[in-house]
């Protein structure tokens, strides 16, 4: 087994859409990196996201699952 490559990042247990948006717009326009942005996402409480191909859409969930935004 490898070291792990990154630190385990701690998921707010409350989303923070208005700052998770900000974060997402900034990231879409190239500001911040991958891993950036997964740091964001964390403190954010956003805890993942899926992304359907085929339908072209990509949904970011909080630790309950509830959807916070569907693009």
């Amino acid at each position: 087994m490898s070291p792990a490559k990154y630190t385990t990042l701690t998921i707010a247990g409350t989303a923070n859409i208005p700052q998770f948006t900000a974060d997402l717009k900034a990231h879409q326009q190239g500001h911040t990196n991958y891993p950036t942005f997964c740091a964001d996402c964390a403190k954010s409480g956003i805890e993942k996201w899926i992304i359907d191909m085929q339908a072209m859409t990509c949904t970011y969930y909080d630790k309950a699952g509830a959807t916070i935004i569907y693009l």
